[in-house]
């Protein structure tokens, strides 16, 4: 398997849309009702910033995406999504792994965002995260640098 990124465009909008609906609809509609293309294709697009978004691209073909916020104290994972033919293949947690020995390295903490009911938690419970904040729908976790 050869996994690569690629900095997002504006063009690859669409795209990056439908791997967000495909991958978290299921996770969403319990929480907060049924999906609505609409309100959910606003709140992307107003959030949407090509510079703090890779895709993921396997074996040549786009995959998914990564957003990562670089702010000074500390590394945010903002979204990593891949569509279920490359979901259980390992390719998130590699580039969860990634993402955590470069911040790490920093002296940084990586903080996310995670929906109840979403099996990613578990990913992440196994990657070195642990819940620091439980809100209605979400949880916060956290991965400190060693000590």
């Amino acid at each position: 398997m050869n996994l690569t990124l690629r900095p997002a465009t504006p063009t690859d909008a669409d795209f990056l849309f439908n791997v967000l609906k495909i991958t978290m609809r299921e996770y969403v509609e319990p929480l907060l009702g049924p999906w609505e293309d609409a309100h959910h294709r606003q709140r992307f697009d107003a959030t949407f910033n090509p510079a703090d978004t890779q895709v993921i691209v396997v074996d040549g073909k786009d995959a998914g995406f990564l957003v990562v916020e670089r702010p000074p104290h500390e590394t945010f994972l903002s979204k990593i999504m891949l569509l279920p033919a490359h979901q259980g293949r390992g390719i998130g947690a590699d580039l969860v792994r990634d993402l955590i020995a470069e911040s790490h390295a920093a002296g940084k903490p990586v903080r996310l965002r995670v929906l109840k009911g979403n099996p990613a938690k578990s990913l992440y419970e196994r990657l070195g995260f642990v819940v620091i904040e439980e809100h209605d729908v979400r949880y916060i976790m956290r991965c400190d640098p060693p000590t």
